[in-house]
């Protein structure tokens, strides 16, 4: 267990390092500025490498690989759909996420269950659509 919290730890300080990163020419706007996609440009200054542009994702920006999915309190997370869903879930190992298609009367039942079974859910808002609180 201790390498595990190591390892957890330092993937928290990787990624306090990592930069955003961002589609080359972002600025100009448009369709083009969601989401990330690797320049391939012929003169591209990113693609490129150049000190003063947009950092590219390269392998070295990863995590360690014992803790990639991990939740950062160490446990597995597993995603729910329903109450049923719960039965497979250990209690050492494993933390319950809640499907965001989850009506709020199910997300009722599964918090309820959990509490029974002593699982922990990471997502416990319980907050329904339409209601201003």
């Amino acid at each position: 267990m201790f390498i595990m919290e190591r390892l957890l730890r330092v993937r928290s300080q990787q990624k306090k390092k990592k930069p955003t990163f961002k589609r080359s020419e972002f600025w100009k706007g448009g369709p083009l500025a969601k989401g990330y996609r690797r320049p391939k440009g012929i003169d591209n200054k990113s693609r490129m490498k150049l000190k003063s542009k947009l950092k590219m994702a390269n392998v070295g920006y990863s995590s360690p690989k014992k803790v990639r999915n991990y939740h950062p309190s160490g446990l597995d997370p597993i995603h729910v759909y329903n109450v049923s869903d719960l039965a497979n879930l250990k209690r050492k190992f494993n933390i319950a996420i809640m499907a965001g298609s989850v009506g709020f009367k199910n997300k009722k039942m599964i918090i309820d269950e959990a509490k029974k079974r002593k699982i922990k859910v990471a997502n416990p808002n319980l907050k329904q659509k339409g209601s201003e609180e």
